[in-house]
């Protein structure tokens, strides 16, 4: 994956995150629980892919990854995924 494909897909992902997020807090409001249960672990899944996909942007333009994030204690990123979303590049 090249820097143009991961900002293509970032770009792409933003915007459905945050539907879905409205999606759900719709969903909370109405009580509809089976609804909620299924956006919730794809908003997650997708929050979390976006959230990796920055992290592996950022490297590969040079930025360090304290200027990038500064996330608390327990919540470190994947750096597995990170590497694999590194090393889909060179592929």
């Amino acid at each position: 994956m090249n820097t143009v494909e991961i900002k293509a897909e970032i770009k792409t992902l933003g915007p459905a995150i945050r539907t879905m997020k409205a999606w759900f807090k719709d969903a909370q409001r109405k009580g509809d629980w089976d609804w909620q249960v299924g956006l919730r672990s794809e908003c997650r899944e997708k929050s979390r892919r976006c959230r990796h996909l920055l992290i592996a942007y950022g490297l590969l333009r040079g930025r360090p990854y304290e200027c990038i994030e500064h996330p608390r204690q327990g919540n470190e990123p994947d750096w597995d995924l990170v590497r694999e979303i590194q090393n889909a590049r060179a592929a």
